[in-house]
């Protein structure tokens, strides 16, 4: 998987955590009576979306075909020195129908290597501070829990005094679960035993451990502050279920734990010792009261949901009304996952690796024909041939090692081929044929094993004065074979009139391509075996994709 992807399925997923986090929050916030009653289930149902809007870009990736990208990086360094000439230019002949086919796609958003290094700092730095602040928290509460002496225990649930706090609040630390109780509370041992029952509801439903995974998530979209309203409305529904926990005990009146709660509210620490604690990762009974935007609002649905309780507790029939609003959830949830899954496909692959569009290609192909005046052929194949050879860092590290094998022959190169008469454009077969690789051999029967930098076959390279006996072969000399392989191209040039054929016959042989344009004049000629499927249509695909390439090295930087 490269860097690319990883970008892509980073911003894609960043995507659908956050619609994630928009509708599940909107529910929370203003899903009525049934959202209340049914609070568990929409805290879970919250867990799910995010958790789908966090992993549908990877099915997505790798269920779907990825179509051209809007966003696209340029993983070696993106706007190389060429782009200000590339784009807008034109070409005549083949190309200019060539760039029409070709759905140019000047409009995509293009991030270069300053873009990505600045972002990819940021995010760096981003994570690094909120693992940080994490650990810190942590070690904080675990300060905070550890010496405080143990009251009682309630399963494996450690009760614990301070009388430095004043909230009561559920933690986990180093796998231990603690409930802290300030001194303050031990006066009234009936509504102290309600406060402990939701506490330890917190620790039962697993929600201190939801909320360590909420903010590993945190840490990842730290910049999002979706996810700060997304964590608040959790811990909401999530108070709202144990308030409704320990309602459904038949000893408990609605109006006893209204009473305990406003106790417990207005015997604690001011609060902002509640906003303390939920920074540190625990859980307050109090929580969200006085903390921010929406906190009156949730303590009256607090209250709401108890008078929703007495009303059924008085009809006696508990589970019933609030099971007629729990039917809600299934379609909520079928609705709300269905618009995360719809917008993770419609942002699945917006970010893909930087791509030169044809109508690119076809202007450098028109300034090596202006420079060289060599005909260079373009169409959708070249274009998918330069793209692959560039589209990712594999590939372009393959072809640098390729031009780096060059350099020592290039002035030998250049010179033999400027004697022989021969464009020096076609270096690039070469390139092709070994990637100048003098030791590379193709998978072929003995007797029609290439080799050298050109890969001459043994036939042609004596028909050409090449020596190959028991004791030498000058095909792996390259200098003699250069010059072998610029007389032959040079002959086919003769026989053919024109380059790009004497390119497809340096490999199909000329008996071959006399065959297949017969009656041709030199356009058709030259389309008909571009466009040829075959090896011999991917040949010249190649070597058009190759004289480009060579010729435009800074595609690689």
């Amino acid at each position: 998987m490269t860097t690319t992807t990883l970008i892509g399925l980073y911003l894609e997923s960043a995507i659908g955590v956050a619609l994630a986090c928009v509708l599940t929050t909107a529910v929370a916030r203003w899903g009525g009576a049934g959202v209340t009653l049914a609070a568990r289930t929409w805290s879970r149902l919250a867990l799910a979306l995010v958790g789908l809007g966090l992993v549908a870009p990877l099915g997505f990736a790798l269920l779907l075909p990825r179509a051209p990208a809007p966003i696209e990086i340029w993983g070696a360094g993106g706007t190389g020195p060429h782009e200000g000439a590339v784009v807008g230019a034109r070409r005549s002949g083949h190309a200019t129908a060539a760039e029409t086919l070709s759905g140019d796609r000047s409009h995509a958003l293009r991030l270069g290597r300053d873009v990505l290094f600045a972002g990819g700092l940021f995010l760096g730095l981003g994570m690094s501070a909120g693992v940080g602040r994490t650990v810190w928290r942590r070690r904080r509460l675990g300060q905070i829990c550890r010496p405080l002496p143990v009251w009682k225990r309630i399963g494996r649930v450690r009760l614990v005094v301070s009388d430095d706090l004043g909230s009561p609040f559920a933690a986990r630390v180093d796998g231990h679960a603690y409930i802290v109780i300030p001194s303050a509370l031990l006066v009234d041992r009936q509504r102290l035993r309600l406060v402990i029952a939701h506490e330890v509801g917190h620790h039962r439903a697993g929600d201190l451990r939801i909320a360590a995974v909420v903010q590993a998530v945190g840490v990842l979209f730290f910049w999002n502050p979706l996810l700060a309203w997304f964590q608040r409305a959790l811990a909401e529904l999530e108070d709202l279920a144990c308030d409704r926990r320990v309602l459904e005990r038949p000893a408990v009146t609605p109006a006893a734990y209204g009473d305990a709660l406003l106790w417990a509210i207005s015997i604690v620490a001011p609060p902002s010792g509640d906003r303390q604690i939920a920074a540190l990762g625990g859980r307050a009974m109090a929580s969200g009261v006085g903390s921010g935007v929406g906190s009156r609002d949730v303590l009256r649905r607090r209250f709401a949901m108890m008078t929703t309780e007495t009303k059924t507790k008085t009809k006696t029939t508990t589970t019933k009304p609030a099971r007629s609003l729990v039917q809600g959830p299934a379609m909520m949830a079928t609705a709300l996952a269905a618009v995360t899954l719809l917008a993770s496909w419609s942002v699945s692959g917006a970010v893909g690796e930087r791509r030169l569009s044809l109508g690119e290609i076809a202007a450098l192909a028109s300034q090596i024909e202006a420079r060289e005046h060599f005909p260079v052929l373009v169409d959708e194949r070249v274009a998918e041939a330069i793209n692959q050879r560039i589209g990712t860092p594999e590939a372009r590290a393959k072809l640098k090692a390729a031009f780096n094998r060059m350099k020592p022959l290039r002035p030998m190169l250049d010179q033999t081929f400027q004697e022989q008469k021969v464009p020096r454009v076609l270096l690039a077969l070469a390139l092709l044929e070994s990637g100048f690789d003098n030791d590379v051999k193709p998978n072929r029967p003995v007797e029609r094993q290439a080799a050298g930098i050109w890969q001459f076959l043994p036939a042609t390279a004596r028909r050409f004065g090449l020596e190959i006996s028991a004791g030498k072969d000058e095909r792996l000399d390259p200098t003699r074979a250069t010059a072998a392989a610029a007389a032959l191209l040079r002959d086919l040039h003769a026989h053919f009139g024109d380059w790009p054929v004497a390119i497809a016959a340096y490999t199909g042989g000329r008996a071959t391509i006399d065959k297949l344009v017969a009656g041709a004049d030199r356009e058709q000629a030259r389309r008909r075996l571009l466009t040829h499927d075959s090896e011999l249509g991917h040949y010249l695909v190649g070597a058009m994709a190759s004289i480009i390439l060579i010729e435009n090295p800074s595609l690689l930087d």
